[in-house]
């Protein structure tokens, strides 16, 4: 293992553990309040997503998964401050942009989960 690939290993393990360390300091005020709630959920994909790629790889299937899940996740927390902020056209306007990369992101993880099933030399040609 080179000293780069060590490096982004334990560089991604404490980030997961910071990540998990935050989520659960902030799990017991969380309650049911949407930004709130969000937040923690935000925060445990994005340990759990650093943990894949210290575990498994950045290239994995699982792992480009967890990357979806956890933008879906930080997606779901800005829409959440948004929608608590009032309503108005620009606020209309937010959560269309907002809708639009949530579908981008699970067309990614759709593609993310075909490329296997069809061949890497298919998609790439």
């Amino acid at each position: 293992m080179t000293a780069l690939a060590t490096l982004i290993l334990w560089s991604h393990a404490l980030a997961a553990l910071l990540f998990a360390g935050v989520a659960l300091s902030r799990l017991h005020d969380a309650g049911t309040a949407l930004p709130r709630l969000t937040f923690v959920i935000a925060l445990g994909s994005t340990a759990l997503w650093a943990l894949a790629v210290a575990g498994i790889d950045t290239t994995d299937v699982v792992t480009r998964l967890a990357e979806a899940a956890r933008n879906l996740a930080w997606l779901g927390f800005m829409y959440a401050l948004v929608r608590r902020g009032g309503t108005g056209p620009e606020h209309h306007a937010i959560s269309v942009i907002y809708g639009l990369v949530a579908v981008l992101v699970l067309a990614g993880a759709t593609l993310t989960v075909i490329e296997p099933a069809i061949g890497a030399e298919t998609v790439s040609q």
